[in-house]
């Protein structure tokens, strides 16, 4: 075992998804290596009905990555292991991501990325990403990576492990990822969008700001529109957080979408669009911009 390894730390482990008393403990590492379970997990992945596989697969045994406790649930934590799990899920909200190797392929490259491997499932990804272990900030953390996820890749991820004690059933992947001397991910005081805004200083009035965004976005290209819609959405946020934009400037969004592409996109394309517009722009409303 890598003394070194960032994964190389204790967690508690559980029977199985519904019994939440009396948790062992055991180091994560191994866990992560262990193939103890495979031939069930090899079973799961057969099985077409997702409410059979999840009955299944509820009674393997189960672990919470995030810490160690004397009863599954927050209160109840009696050390922070010092990370944080991400879950991305093949659902309605990323089912326009029709290449699941190529993500796997792209995420292996953040430094921060420390495992990675397939659900029990076989149809997602989840992850162990290194964050300061204290769990009185162990939510902000969580609510940051959902918005990198979102902003970068248009990608949302599962919101159970923005609980601590949120649980991690027995997987196995011979092709996982890992890396042993992943780089923590640290929230910075002040986050800004890595975008590029007009400025004041441009000679574009703060009036003219909703104008360039909705021009942005009406002559995004066939790939990138969903994750701009995201990206210029999250942007809107929080130039309307700082006083540039009217606070009814998320219906803007919506109508300019719908005035475009209302007889192009099918019905559940038109509502996960909506919903990327009001999940940006309501994650923005949490970030301010500054106009320099």
């Amino acid at each position: 075992m890598l003394k070194e390894s960032v994964l190389n730390v204790q967690v508690s482990c559980f029977k199985n998804y519904d019994t939440p008393q009396n948790p062992a403990t055991i180091n994560l590492l191994t866990w992560l290596t262990s193939s103890k379970y495979k031939d069930q997990v090899e079973h799961i992945r057969l099985i077409g009905n997702k409410k059979e596989r999840d009955a299944i697969k509820s009674k393997l045994p189960a672990i919470t990555p995030s810490g160690i406790f004397s009863y599954r649930k927050e209160s109840s934590l009696i050390q922070h292991s010092g990370l944080i799990q991400i879950d991305i899920d093949l659902t309605e909200k990323n089912k326009l991501i029709c290449n699941w190797d190529d993500l796997k392929l792209e995420l292996i490259k953040l430094p921060q990325i420390a495992y990675l491997g397939k659900s029990v499932s076989g149809l997602g990804y989840w992850g162990l990403i290194p964050i300061p272990n204290d769990e009185k900030s162990h939510r902000l953390y969580f609510d940051a990576l959902n918005k990198i996820f979102l902003t970068n890749w248009g990608i949302e991820l599962d919101d159970k492990p923005k609980n601590v004690a949120s649980l991690r059933g027995y997987s196995f992947d011979p092709d996982a990822y890992f890396n042993h001397k992943a780089k923590p991910f640290l929230i910075k005081k002040r986050p800004n969008p890595k975008l590029v805004v007009p400025t004041k200083n441009s000679g574009l009035k703060s009036s003219k700001l909703g104008d360039w965004i909705i021009r942005k976005l009406e002559s995004s290209q066939v790939g990138n529109r969903h994750g701009d819609r995201l990206k210029y959405s999250f942007l809107a946020g929080g130039l309307v957080a700082a006083g540039y934009l009217d606070s009814n400037f998320e219906n803007s969004l919506i109508e300019s979408y719908l005035s475009q592409y209302s007889h192009i996109d099918s019905p559940n394309i038109q509502t996960k669009e909506i919903k990327a517009i009001k999940d940006g722009f309501g994650n923005g409303l949490h970030h301010p911009i500054t106009l320099k």
